[in-house]
Parts: structure tokens; sequence; C-alpha cells
């Protein structure tokens, strides 16, 4: 479970894990639609929260296999683009 901040949302991805989002500030909320959009995670709306609804979307991210496996797809397009050597390599040319 996340507040869906680019960093985390990243780092979560790049290690195949589908989260749940709990967006509440600046940018979280558009990280957590493009990240429930490519299917690898759910959005929780902060102003209808409750513990059943929680209990819920975890039971659901845990049970639907199809999240872990685009969480996975998400990591591998993160793996490839080569982290902080590529952007180095990039900033030099």
């Amino acid at each position: 479970i996340s507040h869906c901040g680019m960093a985390s949302a990243q780092e979560a991805l790049y290690f195949h894990k589908p989260l749940l989002y709990l967006p509440a500030m600046a940018d979280q909320a558009d990280v957590a639609r493009r990240v429930a959009d490519a299917g690898a995670g759910s959005v929780l709306d902060k102003h209808a929260i409750s513990a059943s609804g929680v209990r819920a979307a975890v039971r659901s991210l845990l049970l639907n296999g199809s999240y872990a496996r685009q969480a996975a797809v998400v990591g591998a397009h993160l793996r490839a683009a080569g982290g902080v050597k590529a952007a180095g390599d990039t900033l030099e040319q």
C-alpha cells in the first residue's frame, strides 16, 4: 500500500510488486491512474476509504494474478530502460 509518489511506484514495479495506492497530493493521483491503467495496481479513493474497502482491495491484488503479471511487465520495461547508467550516458551524449 503506497501514497503513489513516482519514486515509490517505480521502485515497487521495478521489483514486480503490484500496489494498492492511496494518493494524497500533487502528482500522486496521476501516477496512481497510470499504474492502474497499466493493470499493475489498484487505486483507493481517500474520500471514501474504509477498513472493509481496503481489505477487499488487498484481497483482490493478492488473489487476482493479473496484477502481478502486469507489474512484472512494467518492471521489465523499467529494467530495460537501463537505470542510472543509461540516464548518465544519455546526459553525457
